[in-house]
């Protein structure tokens, strides 16, 4: 009896395992091709929310484009998708304070795991949220443009 259930559940079990580790490569050859083209200067795009009461910010959910010294963000996935009204981030004016996983005082609406860069723009507080692995493409053009000091890392 325990046999003929371990015999029914089994390929199931083992079907699942194999599928996660499809989809487990599957997204660590994507993010390998994303830092390649990204140190060649071409522009990666990930979802993300930019949150804050400044024109360029947006959190009802876009997607960022990034280069090695720009981040726009656009309603569309698209590489010529156009910005949103508040045109691209200003990186230049955006001084990062820390990285840190969500907690439970951050805006809702997108998914647990995703990371917080918190910057400031003169007075105002500015949070940009994406996945974890997603956060180094965020910090590449902050760094680039001198506002990223080292304790943000």
């Amino acid at each position: 009896m325990i046999g003929d259930l371990l015999l029914a559940i089994l390929p199931d079990a083992l079907g699942d395992s194999l599928s996660s580790r499809r989809r487990d490569r599957r997204a660590a050859a994507e993010l390998e091709q994303m830092h390649t083209a990204f140190h060649f200067g071409r522009p990666v795009r990930f979802e993300a929310r930019v949150i804050g009461k400044l024109p360029y910010c947006d959190p009802a959910g876009a997607f960022l484009h990034a280069t090695p010294t720009g981040l726009r963000l656009t309603r569309t996935y698209a590489e010529d998708a156009p910005d949103l009204p508040g045109g691209p981030l200003p990186v230049g004016a955006l001084e990062t304070v820390a990285v840190r996983p969500r907690r439970s005082g951050d805006p809702r609406g997108m998914p647990r795991s995703w990371h917080f860069v918190e910057c400031r723009d003169g007075d105002a507080s500015v949070l940009i949220a994406c996945e974890p692995e997603h956060v180094p493409f965020v910090l590449a053009p902050l760094r680039s443009a001198g506002s990223l000091p080292d304790s943000a890392e």
